[in-house]
């Protein structure tokens, strides 16, 4: 109910009929054509292809870049409904709705409370970078939607340690990964936990895990991996065959900017992203918890100082590696906001263990409450003002 009143707020409804808008509408045009090309040209999923005729001589639109799965079942739909941009919206809205629920009913099984658990899924769904896109046409959305599927079956998978939780798991996140190869955050982490659980496995045996070490365990986080790379092994292939590619699969790191554009994009980050993913109170929230699980760093459990360290390290080079992206991609920063989700559900939980009078207070409930109709109010006076920080 929450999320409904949420998008009807945001004009979600508005938004579902009008037509690829404003702020990278190069980019959203592109997942356009892919789709429309699979309507209109091929069934075949591994020939995606695009309007411009760049490939093949200027004879072809044939390029692969990010997994295509989205762009042919948007295809493949339109074979039924007629090509429409309202499809199109109307899957990456109900994704987004899975992906939220996904997150509320994770924080509600790990703090056993339904209030923090709505609150948390809310503020990260009135974030204005995903209410921007999330009804749009770009993949990074749908990415973090199935990767906080993916952690739903994580915490599944650490209650009931049943085989298919993980096998679930692992295929979502994967699947995030290929349709945004920052989203794969996620699965690395998950990776660097498994790694040293099982190289510290005779010394941890009494402790509870996160993994049991199994091979089966390693057979399906690898099969994730080995997926992931044959795709985009393939896109490489397929782009060298036709001679074009139409998006940038490589690192835009910080080395290869001169001093200029290096403090350009560092005054538009500071001045601009950092505020289309969050507005400052939430960012205070998340400094007030980091600093609590810093401070108190023993009795979080080793595991999961990992995921977070793992997670915050994983965004800081991420940054470093694409820092020409803080130059107005702010899309680029949606994936990592993971890193975040972590940081908040570890802080609450801790807070739930440690301090339950603080965690169970009236006065905690209602300032998270308003903090979230606060941040809700905030986007919504941005947007309708038109400032820079929201993309009109």
């Amino acid at each position: 109910m929450g999320f409904v009143l949420l998008s009807c707020a945001y004009e979600a409804g508005r938004v579902l009929q009008i037509r690829p808008q404003s702020h990278h509408l190069w980019r959203q045009t592109d997942c356009l054509a892919l789709a429309w090309n699979y309507y209109d040209t091929t069934w075949n999923f591994f020939e995606p292809a695009i309007h411009n005729q760049f490939a093949d001589d200027n004879t072809s639109g044939r390029s692969a870049g990010e997994f295509p799965i989205l762009y042919y079942l948007v295809g493949m739909l339109w074979r039924i409904t007629g090509p429409s941009e309202f499809v199109y919206r109307l899957i990456e809205l109900l994704l987004h709705f899975a992906g939220t629920l996904a997150l509320f009913v994770s924080v509600r099984r790990i703090l056993r409370n339904a209030f923090w658990a709505f609150c948390t899924a809310l503020l990260f769904y009135a974030s204005p970078v995903l209410v921007y896109y999330g009804i749009g046409f770009l993949t990074d959305v749908p990415a973090f939607d199935l990767a906080l599927i993916g952690w739903w079956y994580v915490v599944l998978y650490a209650e009931g340690r049943k085989r298919k939780h993980w096998a679930w798991a692992v295929f979502f996140l994967s699947l995030a990964m290929l349709l945004k190869v920052t989203a794969g955050m996620s699965l690395v982490a998950l990776a660097s936990i498994l790694f040293w659980s099982t190289l510290l496995r005779r010394r941890l045996d009494s402790r509870w895990s996160l993994f049991q070490t199994s091979r089966y365990e390693w057979v399906v986080l690898v099969t994730g991996f080995v997926a992931v790379y044959a795709w985009y092994a393939y896109a490489a292939i397929y782009n060298g065959m036709h001679g074009a590619k139409y998006t940038f699969n490589d690192l835009w790191p910080i080395w290869d900017m001169t001093e200029e554009t290096r403090m350009w994009a560092w005054n538009v980050g500071c001045d601009i992203i950092v505020f289309q993913v969050f507005d400052t109170s939430v960012w205070m929230l998340m400094g007030v918890a980091l600093a609590a699980l810093a401070i108190n760093i023993r009795q979080i459990h080793w595991q999961l100082i990992l995921l977070n360290i793992s997670l915050l390290v994983g965004t800081v080079l991420y940054t470093l590696f694409w820092f020409h992206a803080l130059d107005n991609h702010d899309y680029y920063f949606i994936n990592p906001m993971i890193a975040l989700m972590a940081l908040l559900v570890s802080f609450l939980w801790w807070l739930q263990q440690y301090h339950p009078d603080i965690f169970n207070a009236r006065w905690s409930r209602v300032a998270i409450f308003l903090l979230l109709l606060y941040n809700v109010a905030f986007l919504l006076k941005t947007c309708r003002c038109g400032t820079t920080q929201v993309a009109p």
